[in-house]
């Protein structure tokens, strides 16, 4: 999967993060919560142990956006640094913000009923689900 260590951060680099641990996967998510918190069409999400993540310099901005997820962001450029689901084994990183993001692969399509139509057929070789991947 990843590199024994994953490092990254935000536009400004006021927020950097490290995980100890490599990703256990990645996955494309398609939710229009994912969508409208970000501006884009989708979110690539890479997923970290969560006891192996942590902050090396500032703490990001942290939003509760639902009932069960916080998402934090940068304060200052207000570039989207992780989704948090609270009963998730992992924290979910937007790849953007990786400094290795080239090395990252997606292995699913998730919530696919919602993804926008000028997206259909993108990445239809990885494994498609209305819902969470299974891998979570």
């Amino acid at each position: 999967m990843g590199v024994a260590a994953a490092t990254g951060g935000c536009l400004c680099g006021k927020i950097r993060y490290r995980s100890r641990l490599p990703y256990r996967y990645a996955v494309h998510c398609h939710c229009s919560m994912c969508r409208r918190s970000s501006g884009a069409a989708f979110m690539t999400w890479v997923c970290f142990p969560r006891e192996s993540f942590s902050f090396t310099n500032e703490q990001p901005a942290v939003r509760r956006t639902s009932a069960e997820v916080h998402r934090a962001h940068c304060p200052d450029c207000g570039a989207q640094i992780y989704m948090d689901y609270q009963d998730s084994s992992t924290i979910d990183v937007s790849i953007g913000t990786l400094d290795a993001a080239d090395a990252i692969q997606a292995l699913d399509n998730i919530w696919v009923s919602a993804r926008l139509p000028l997206l259909k057929g993108f990445d239809s070789d990885l494994p498609q689900h209305d819902g969470f991947s299974p891998r979570t």
